[in-house]
């Protein structure tokens, strides 16, 4: 049986907050040399027996959502290992094709039920591929493990930014039609009682606020007509939002459409992606299966490393 995946790939940075020349914080990211030295530290001293650590989202919060990172391989070159995440058991079964008879899952009271994928970090460019799956963590929890290892005791933060897929903006920039821009903002605290119109003593019942998240849609003035003049207003607009990590919701067509399409400007369609095929019945076990994956997500990334330099840049694989 083939089955076929999508590697997708992202650009994994570390950076310090510090002020620019005029006192404003800023990032200041780090360069490889000191990227890789932490990847060892946490290889080397922050993995168990099992060559894994739980990544927690809030890492003050025990019970926040996490993810496991389990190391498979490393080599001069690469690291290659999963992430995966715990499931409610309940909600999975066995059912065999040709009755249709179901059973239970069962696991251990010490076990988790999980669902995981697989990564590879490029250690000269800290360019990860992934095979994304829709029940597995997300890859911005490899940001998330560096923040909580190193956020106290060096001030580093990490960061995960997806690749792009230029020639696909510029798909969406050249569609005759662009209707609708939609896109979430999240604003500081003290922003909430007059966006929302709370009262003094309203407002004062909020505690521990982190933000508010607030959706922004752009609609063209008219039906039919496109919120930009010509599609190089387009894709320097969507390329600007891009740059500002915003994940833009995007309704767009051609003249010829009948509806309106919807796109996304971070993942499907605009994430930097190459098919993965594979027959599942060639492999005698899960440590070959691994190892295929393994060798194919090197292949594709050494395959796609000019567009993943380009995209990165030069100047900081110099740093190396």
């Amino acid at each position: 049986m083939k089955k076929m995946k999508k590697i997708h790939f992202f650009k994994f940075d570390m950076y310090e907050l510090g002020p620019d020349n005029k006192g404003n914080s800023v990032q200041k990211f780090i360069d490889i040399s000191r990227k890789n030295a932490y990847l060892k530290e946490i290889l080397k001293d922050k993995l168990n027996t099992n060559r894994s650590i739980k990544i927690l989202k809030e890492r003050q919060n025990p019970t926040s959502d996490s993810a496991i990172m389990e190391i498979i391989n490393e080599t001069a070159d690469y690291v290659f290992g999963k992430l995966g995440k715990e499931h409610d058991i309940n909600q999975f079964q066995i059912r065999k094709n040709d009755t249709l008879e179901s059973r239970d899952i069962s696991k251990e009271a010490d076990e988790l039920f999980e669902s995981f994928s697989y990564f590879l970090i490029d250690k000269a460019t800290f360019s990860v591929s992934y095979i994304k799956e829709s029940t597995a963590p997300g890859i911005n929890y490899l940001a998330t493990l560096i923040t909580n290892e190193f956020m106290n005791t060096a001030k580093v933060r990490g960061l995960i930014e997806c690749l792009v897929d230029e020639e696909a903006i510029k798909s969406l920039s050249g569609k005759n039609v662009i209707g609708t821009i939609s896109y979430d903002v999240t604003l500081p605290p003290e922003y909430t009682k007059s966006l929302l119109g709370l009262s003094e003593s309203e407002y004062g019942l909020l505690q521990n606020q982190k933000g508010i998240k607030v959706g922004v849609t752009l609609r063209a003035e008219k039906r039919k007509t496109s919120v930009f003049s010509d599609s190089k207003d387009a894709e320097s607009f969507f390329t600007k939002m891009l740059k500002n990590k915003l994940d833009v919701s995007v309704k767009a067509k051609d003249t010829e459409d009948e509806i309106m399409q919807d796109f996304r400007l971070v993942d499907n369609p605009f994430t930097k992606k190459v098919n993965f095929e594979y027959d599942i019945n060639s492999f005698t076990n899960v440590k070959s299966l691994q190892t295929s994956i393994e060798n194919q997500l090197w292949i594709k990334m050494q395959q796609n490393k000019g567009e993943i330099l380009k995209y990165i840049g030069f100047e900081e694989t110099s740093n190396e």
